[in-house]
């Protein structure tokens, strides 16, 4: 009699433990983007094989990407004086950061913009659409297809290879 009890008890408290867990994993598993992760910027097509540096992470709904959008590596500023705001300014001409919500639908990103280097990013009816396409799990290659509502004309590819 007290192994059934014990048994039962057991079976009790297992069975609806391992279908909680099960069902958590099911509903995280089904709420992760495919983007999730930590993107580098690694190729720009037609153009740079080699781009300056650049960083895309993805959250389940939020995005954050950073990226140097010179053809040249940036001066650095100076050390030995006060800089000036035009130095400032140099400096952050050719960068480009922001970060947002983003979603998915079939092979789409829509990113709304919640804070950005350049305040125009965050305006409410500024939105940015992207098609991408993965090759493999660790390469991803994204291309915006509309800005603020309107088409983007020739854009480049921007492959991205996942760092985690």
């Amino acid at each position: 009699m007290k192994i059934r009890v014990l048994v039962l008890l057991i079976v009790l408290t297992i069975v609806p433990t391992i279908s909680f867990c099960l069902t958590r994993t099911q509903k995280h598993n089904a709420s992760t983007s495919p983007l999730v992760g930590v993107w580098r910027l690694s190729e720009i097509a037609p153009g740079s094989s080699n781009p300056q540096p650049g960083i895309y992470i993805f959250t389940d709904h939020y995005f954050s990407h950073d990226a140097v959008s010179s053809d040249t590596p940036r001066s650095l500023l100076a050390r030995d004086r006060a800089l000036t705001d035009r130095d400032i300014a140099d400096a952050a001409r050719g960068f480009l950061g922001s970060a947002g919500t983003y979603e998915v639908k079939g092979d789409q990103i829509t990113m709304r913009v919640i804070a950005a280097l350049n305040p125009n990013y965050m305006l409410p009816e500024y939105s940015r659409v992207y098609s991408f396409r993965f090759v493999g799990r660790d390469t991803l290659w994204i291309t915006e297809t509309e800005a603020a509502g309107k088409p983007v004309p020739n854009p480049p590819m921007l492959k991205l290879t996942r760092l985690e």
